[in-house]
């Protein structure tokens, strides 16, 4: 699977000075966009609990001794309506050691009206290697889109405006590599720019 990294580490002598301000990890950054999106979205039809996990196949890392996929797991959907009808789920990234380079991802599905929850679930599974996915993150911090991603040329369009967002770089306690960090202030950013990708899908 090809990705393209939407925010890479920068070298040290790029990086924004180090301030007090708040920062944020990537999950924290997808977390807050997820429930800004559930939460205060004027956009908002219904959240739709799922009644058991629904897991996705993100990558697939077996070799010929064992089988090892890396997933993606949704509990819960958020209903948007703007010209069309979409499903927002956040994903928990699962699968063991397999599953060790990913963080969280913003799911966006196109739903028909009236869809039910075993409709739902099967477009979930069906969204293979974040073909529906607008954002995710790895686990060193960097937001990424996959070039499989239908929203691949739009998200990839707001590259140069999130780099502004970038507050500094922290540092991972059990390898001691840096992890990209975020300024709050990219989450509204970040929730306006999806609203308005998915207007225009």
């Amino acid at each position: 699977m090809l990705i393209i990294v939407l925010i890479q580490h920068l070298e040290n002598e790029e990086v924004i000075k180090i301030t007090r301000e708040k920062s944020l990890t990537v999950g924290e950054l997808l977390t807050k966009v997820y429930i800004g999106l559930k939460e205060k979205s004027p956009y908002k039809i219904k959240t739709i609990v799922l009644p058991k996990a629904v897991f996705t196949e993100i990558e697939d890392h077996s070799d010929p001794r064992q089988t090892r996929f890396a997933y993606m797991k949704y509990l819960s959907l958020v209903l948007i309506q703007l010209d069309k009808t979409w499903a927002i789920g956040l994903g928990e990234v699962s699968g063991g050691d397999a599953a060790g380079f990913y963080n969280k991802d913003i799911l966006a599905i196109e739903i028909p009206n009236n869809v039910d929850t075993e409709r739902l679930t099967l477009l979930i599974k069906e969204s293979i290697c974040f073909e529906n996915s607008l954002v995710f993150g790895m686990e060193n911090g960097s937001l990424e889109v996959a070039l499989s991603s239908r929203f691949f040329h739009k998200i990839t369009k707001l590259k140069q405006r999130v780099e502004k967002h970038i507050l500094k770089l922290g540092s991972n306690r059990s390898t001691s590599q840096p992890i990209m960090r975020y300024k709050e202030n990219l989450v509204p950013f970040l929730i306006d720019s999806i609203v308005e990708i998915l207007n225009k899908a």
